[in-house]
């Protein structure tokens, strides 16, 4: 039986995502030393019998394995109370979270990479610190909003899903992440180099051969043909293609036909 790409990659999926599950849900076979140290960023609230928050079963589990069994779960997402300082802010608070750029705006006016990052941040204040909104802060007159991630500067990860946007200066990028974690970095002083400058038609391009290496595109198969007789898988290869070397243009969809 032959399976066509789409199918093969939606099963690599299902398969990756039920893994993360399994190592999420995983428990310790025992105590002690043997205990597990790595868990996945997902964040999956449950609450210990310890009254601390976890960010999923897993890290729930390595303290149960570390306190010999005796921290359990008491119920499924965040505790209702947890422990804290003088001040208020909690002295147990999970800072485990994904690197997707999915920014959120807090009452502190501090963009927060995403709603786990703030979340974090909201533990860590004692409920001082909120959500106003969702997306970026409006820039202030100061020159922008603060930006906090998991490290210093703006998350160097996004989803690899092809949806270009164009910013207000007419550059593309392979989707809406990339967009704003470019605007992230030039809000904070760092380099951007995830742009994907646009050509004409349809076919993005990047000019600058050194970033090239950092254009992102799906595996999905949609070939078209390249003006040097090569088929692409789709039009983001021969936008790659044509970000290496400029000659390489589109010379029609579908695959190339062989010449007899």
């Amino acid at each position: 039986m032959k399976f066509s790409v789409p199918f093969v990659l939606v099963a690599a999926v299902v398969a990756s995502a039920t893994c993360a599950l399994d190592a999420v849900n995983s428990v310790p076979s025992s105590f002690g030393s043997e205990c597990a140290s790595a868990c996945p960023a997902v964040y999956q609230p449950v609450c210990g019998s310890d009254g601390v928050t976890y960010s999923n079963k897993c890290f729930l589990n390595v303290a149960a394995c570390n306190s010999n069994g005796e921290i359990t779960q008491a119920s499924d997402g965040e505790c209702a109370t947890t422990s804290s300082t003088g001040n208020g802010a909690s002295s147990h608070c999970s800072e485990a979270c994904d690197r997707i750029y999915k920014p959120v705006c807090g009452s502190d006016g501090v963009t927060y990479s995403n709603v786990c990052v703030l979340d974090v941040a909201e533990c860590k204040s004692g409920g001082a610190i909120t959500q106003v909104s969702g997306g970026r802060c409006p820039s202030s007159s100061a020159g922008g909003s603060a930006v906090r991630g998991l490290s210093a500067g703006c998350p160097d990860a996004c989803l690899e899903v092809y949806d270009p946007v164009t910013d207000e200066n007419g550059v593309q990028y392979s989707n809406e992440c990339y967009l704003q974690m470019a605007q992230c970095k030039s809000e904070t002083g760092s380099s951007s180099n995830s742009s994907l400058a646009t050509s004409s038609g349809t076919l993005e391009s990047e000019r600058e051969s050194s970033n090239c290496n950092n254009k992102v595109c799906t595996m999905d198969y949609n070939p078209v043909c390249g003006s040097n007789g090569v088929t692409y898988s789709n039009s983001c290869m021969l936008g790659l293609a044509n970000c290496k070397n400029s000659s390489i243009t589109k010379a029609s969809d579908g695959e190339c036909v062989a010449s007899a």
